[in-house]
This record gives structure tokens, C-alpha cells and sequence, in this order.
């Protein structure tokens, strides 16, 4: 078994069977074809931003890091919507990192800046349909390439069946790969001022946010009520969450929806601190709160 705990951002998790480092599409489809034919059980991460391990994976870890990004002025796949509107296509392989896509995007004039600080890939943030300040990566996507059951096909934004930080492929557990994504931007902006936007909101992030501390992220999805977005985080401060510690975990003092590692810990910690919360919450408000970061 190889030690994989180092590829999660709060440092918990165990062992693996296996694990390989990709750095190109056509290995990775390689790789998952041997997996797939040989019924191995197997698992494709990013950065490791909203992950924990299990103490044991019985399985193939595959960290994709095929970072490549592609502007081009036509779709390869027929899509009418670029006939219709003038804009650039963008073809990103999913290792890329969001915000190095974001900055790609501001020096040509194109201002996606209100995702600036998500951690994280593109991958992931397809498969989380990530989003920040009124945006949401399902916004500007047009499909991606994928691996299914060893085969390359392609899914248009309808067929991820996108939701509030919800994919079709989180619901439904698919172990299908996101290979390439193809995003469409147009109306370009000053290059100075989205970089100001970019700056303001990567301030404000590091003012709320953990910088050194390991943590994944938010634990809970925020409430919607219709069109009303309630924040899980000052329900959370309402109630004294960040007096509840668990041995080496706790919840980070600028933040009611993060939980920061402040030495070693197992899954079964974090497992039970989070549950912890949740009953709380339950007890409080009377409402179940859903989890927004995965276990592998």
C-alpha cells in the first residue's frame, strides 16, 4: 500500500494500492482503460482542495496534473451558440488550475475574476459546479471530453445536470473522467480592471479564509429557500460552533464552515467531528446540513 495522505489539503486519510502522477491526456486514458478492463477500482483527483482519504483505499489513486490551456475562435463540436455570438472558445485540460485559467482569461480582456481563490482544478471545479460572488463555472461552460467505462465521449453542459455546488457525476458517484473542458467567454473588459477585481477578491478571501492552515474548503453546502441563499457559516457562528473542538481538529477562527487540522488526524475524526456539527445544527435549526467536501 503507498501513502497518499499528502494529497489531500487537511491531511487526513491513509493508504492506497496504487498511485500514479499523469501529466498528459493520452496517458491518463491509457491508465484508466488498463484499470477499467482489469476491473480495478480507481479514483482521479485534482489538488486535493475538497478531499479527505479513507484509512485504507482499496484502489488506484490517479492525480491528474495535465495542465493545458487552448484559445481558439471555432467549436470542434458543432455548436450552434457560436454562430450565433461573437467570443473565444477556450479548450483547458481538467489538471489546469482554476485560478492560472482565470488569470489566462484576464490577459486577454475576459473577466471571470469572481471565481479568483476557489482552490482547486477545472476539474473539480466542473464536478463540484464551484462558484463564488454570483458565478458559477456551469455558467460559462459549453461540455467537456470524458472517459466512460474506457471509451471517449462528450458531455454538453445540459448532460452534467448542473445544481447548486452538484453535478450529475457527484450525485450519481460516476467514476467517468473529465478529460477536456471547453469554455466560451465573450464582452472583454479592461485588462486593468479585471485585475483589480481579481486582486480585490483574492483580499477578501485571504481576510476570511485559512492561508497556511490545512483545511478543504467549506464542510457544508449553503441552504437555498427558493431563490434565497442561506449562509450555513453564520447559522454556524450563531450557534458557538467555534467553542466544539475534537483532538487535534477545530473550527477556524475566521470561519464557522471550516475545519482546520492542527496535527494528526484520522478519518474517523473528522467523520465524528462532523457529525458533531450536524447534530448541533439539527438540534438548533431543525435542518439536515449537506456536505460540500467528498471522502475517497
Amino acid at each position: 500500500m503507498i501513502n497518499n495522505i499528502l494529497f489531500s489539503n487537511i491531511n487526513i486519510g491513509g493508504k492506497c494500492k496504487r498511485l500514479e502522477i499523469i501529466d498528459n491526456n493520452y496517458k491518463l486514458l491509457k491508465l484508466v482503460q488498463e484499470i477499467t478492463s482489469d476491473h480495478n477500482k480507481y479514483k482521479v483527483i485534482g489538488s486535493g482542495s475538497n478531499i479527505y482519504f479513507s484509512n485504507n483505499y482499496q484502489g488506484i489513486i490517479i492525480k491528474n496534473n495535465v495542465q493545458k490551456i487552448t484559445k481558439i475562435k471555432y467549436f470542434p463540436i458543432y455548436y450552434t451558440e457560436t454562430i450565433k455570438n461573437q467570443g473565444d472558445i477556450f479548450i483547458v485540460s481538467t489538471g489546469t488550475i482554476l485560478m492560472d485559467f482565470i488569470q489566462y482569461c484576464q490577459e486577454l480582456g475576459y473577466d471571470i475574476s469572481k471565481l479568483s481563490g476557489i482552490p482547486g482544478t477545472i476539474g473539480g471545479a466542473i464536478y463540484n459546479n464551484s462558484g463564488a460572488y454570483g458565478l458559477e463555472i456551469s455558467e460559462i461552460l459549453i461540455g467537456a471530453t470524458m472517459i466512460k467505462n474506457g471509451k471517449i465521449s462528450y458531455n454538453s453542459n445540459k448532460d452534467f445536470e448542473f445544481q447548486y455546488r452538484d453535478s450529475i457525476l457527484k450525485k450519481n458517484d460516476l467514476n467517468d473522467v473529465i478529460l477536456t473542458a471547453f469554455f466560451k467567454l465573450q464582452n472583454k473588459e479592461n485588462k486593468n480592471i479585471i485585475q483589480e477585481n481579481i486582486d480585490r477578491i483574492l483580499m477578501i478571501r485571504k481576510n476570511k479564509l485559512p492561508n497556511s492552515e490545512k483545511n478543504i474548503g467549506s464542510i457544508f453546502k449553503n441552504i437555498y429557500l427558493g431563490n434565497v441563499k442561506i449562509l450555513v457559516g453564520e447559522l454556524l457562528e450563531n450557534i458557538g460552533i467555534k467553542e466544539i473542538k475534537y483532538k487535534n481538529l477545530e473550527i477556524y477562527h475566521k470561519h464557522s464552515n471550516i475545519i482546520i487540522n492542527k496535527g494528526i488526524s484520522e478519518p474517523n475524526d473528522l467523520v465524528y467531528f462532523i457529525n458533531m456539527i450536524k447534530d448541533k445544527f439539527f438540534q438548533e435549526y431543525g435542518i439536515e446540513l449537506e456536505l460540500e467536501i467528498q471522502k475517497i
